[in-house]
């Protein structure tokens, strides 16, 4: 079975030394963004404020260690053992929980399943009607009975919520003629739109202040002229807009970030409950073969 490898994959320790300008830019944003604006503050040492970090997983392209002596963290990942491993890993005597709140709830048998039917060549109709009774089957989560977070923090995690379905899918394609794979992409087109929004929705219910979101806008594979070149228009486009978001600039190329680009550019200047406190792109060298331009962007809620 594809998947097992799929999650074997997913361990990204490897990377620990080769991520560390990448984790080190990340982390002075994050410390910076909530710093310099007026609204927000670091509180003392025995009076830390909150920073959960969604979809946290084994932390290597976050200092959850240096983050610790700030705030207490609350690391969050449908994937218990990689968070309990970053905490045992990086925390010492600071508080850290580790948690999981379902907002796009779906479980390892749930993928096992989905890759026997593709195995099976099973109709198209009958796997989109599984996996739609799958996600109704899903418990409503009552924010509203749940603690706030001072901070949240989501990076890279838009991309990956409907990844597992699509890496599984590409691999059995040839199960399936150009129309069928037309009908499921799309299918999982429609489902990432929803799993972005989860996702918003429980950043904005759980968050008391700063939002801090980063996606990947474009991948390249080794093409470094290109990749200076869109560094260099983006660092300007900083230079002359500042606190400007614009979704029209480069839509990104990477799933589900193009949905959360137009999701944003809705909270920012359409329904205006939100204001860009902070933002900035640069390249993150993910490896020897592909690296991509990153954008962060700091929300904060419009009293």
């Amino acid at each position: 079975m594809i998947f097992k490898s799929l999650i074997e994959n997913e361990n990204t320790n490897i990377y620990f030394n080769e991520w560390s300008k990448y984790r080190q830019t990340v982390t002075s944003y994050i410390m910076e963004s909530i710093m310099s604006n007026p609204s927000m503050s670091i509180g003392k040492k025995c009076d830390k404020p909150s920073l959960a970090i969604w979809g946290a997983g084994q932390c290597n392209d976050i200092d959850i260690s240096l983050l610790s002596d700030y705030f207490k963290l609350v690391l969050i990942d449908c994937e218990q053992e990689k968070i309990n491993e970053a905490r045992s890993k990086y925390i010492n005597n600071n508080p850290c929980i580790c948690t999981d709140i379902p907002f796009w709830n779906i479980d390892h048998e749930a993928y096992e399943l989905f890759e026997a039917m593709l195995i099976d060549a099973l109709p198209v109709e009958n796997i989109t009607r599984y996996i739609d009774e799958y996600m109704n089957s899903q418990h409503t989560i009552k924010y509203d009975e749940l603690p706030k977070f001072d901070y949240s923090i989501a990076v890279g995690l838009s991309s990956q919520l409907c990844s597992r379905f699509i890496a599984l899918l590409s691999n059995y394609k040839s199960n399936y003629n150009n129309n069928e794979l037309d009908f499921l992409y799309n299918y999982f087109s429609s489902l990432n739109k929803a799993a972005v929004k989860s996702m918003l929705e429980a950043l904005k219910k759980m968050t008391s202040g700063l939002i801090i979101i980063g996606y990947e806008i474009k991948a390249y594979n080794n093409d470094f002229k290109m990749e200076q070149q869109d560094l260099k228009y983006f660092s300007g486009f900083l230079h002359s807009s500042g606190l400007h978001f614009d979704n029209s600039l480069m839509k990104s190329s990477v799933s589900g970030n193009d949905i959360l680009q137009n999701e944003l550019y809705s909270l920012l200047c359409v329904t205006k409950k939100y204001v860009l406190a902070e933002q900035n792109f640069f390249v993150w060298n993910f490896n020897k073969y592909k690296h991509y331009l990153m954008h962060l962007v700091s929300l904060s809620l419009l009293n």
